[in-house]
């Protein structure tokens, strides 16, 4: 990957954890046809279960509810903005989302979408929106990690 090319010379790309030489295959970028970025993070559900989650955040099958969608996407809008500095704006978590980052087990995707027609060079747009995601997702999705609050304890 070149990270020197502009966003709008990637258009209608999905970029993998490879691609973006990062270890954790959770997270992919997709460079949609109007030049939207959408940086998606998929969160299998397994993992989550097995330390107890709060009722309501799960139904009987091991799937998100839309109720739990809804208090994790509020929780993670604002702390993401106030972590990161990042505009939330356009964040969604989405249980129907099917992304190569989720496979089989039950989860989710928590979506952060740009503005469309960015033609800022890719780095720059790392550097400031898609790294910083990137780290508070995979921080927050851990319980201890950095001494970052573990989302599901705060919905």
């Amino acid at each position: 990957m070149d990270f020197s090319t502009t966003i709008a010379d990637l258009k209608n790309d999905t970029l993998s954890h490879l691609d973006l030489a990062l270890d954790d295959e959770r997270f992919e970028v997709e460079i949609n046809e109007d030049g939207a970025v959408s940086a998606i993070f998929g969160v299998t559900l397994a993992f989550h279960r097995e330390l107890g989650l709060k009722d309501g955040i799960v139904d009987s099958d091991g799937e998100l509810t839309k109720s739990g969608a809804e208090r994790l996407q509020t929780y993670l809008r604002k702390y993401l903005s106030e972590e990161s500095g990042l505009d939330t704006s356009t964040l969604e978590v989405s249980a129907d989302e099917q992304t190569s980052t989720l496979g089989e087990d039950p989860g989710f995707a928590v979506i952060l979408t740009s503005t469309p027609g960015l033609s800022t060079k890719f780095q720059k747009y790392w550097d400031e929106t898609l790294w910083p995601f990137s780290a508070t997702m995979i921080n927050i999705c851990d319980p201890g990690t950095f001494n970052a609050p573990y989302m599901f304890d705060h919905i």
